[in-house]
């Protein structure tokens, strides 16, 4: 009868060091890159430190004071939503019902300055919801 003797348990532990390294490392990747995803960074603007962080959920105030003015501005569209609903009241009886909203989208365009893409930025009702990427830009950096 033949047993099994594990001759490179010091291979073995190596290898499974390095399976969890890449499984660490990716899987901070993936949660950095959706952190970083709906932010714009720029060259502070309150000299608190050199880069500030533009987030949703940012009102327009908060980004204009940690980005400066935005390039350009463009007054959206008005969106309005709703939903239905029912309730049942009683015996037999049904209540519907209709609510909905009105919200405004408004557009900041920062120019992140060249071969870089310039930064749209979308707020509705005045707070950041979306941060996407334009053309190219020109000219000094100042966001990425």
């Amino acid at each position: 009868m033949t047993m099994f003797i594990n001759r490179h348990p010091a291979r073995r532990n190596r290898m499974r060091s390095a399976v969890i390294s890449l499984w660490v490392t990716l899987t901070v990747f993936v949660f950095y890159g959706y952190a970083l995803a709906d932010c714009m960074s720029c060259i502070s603007k309150t000299g608190s430190s050199y880069t500030e962080l533009a987030c949703n959920g940012d009102s327009e105030y908060e980004v204009i004071h940690k980005c400066g003015p935005p390039d350009y501005t463009e007054e959206g569209e008005t969106v309005t939503s709703g939903q239905f609903g029912s309730e049942k009241a009683g015996k037999g009886q049904k209540l519907g019902g209709f609510s909905a909203t009105t919200s405004q989208i408004k557009r900041f365009y920062y120019n992140c300055g060249q071969g870089r893409f310039i930064k749209i930025l979308v707020f509705r009702d005045g707070i950041l919801v979306d941060v996407q990427d334009g053309d190219r830009g020109t000219g000094d950096q100042k966001c990425w």
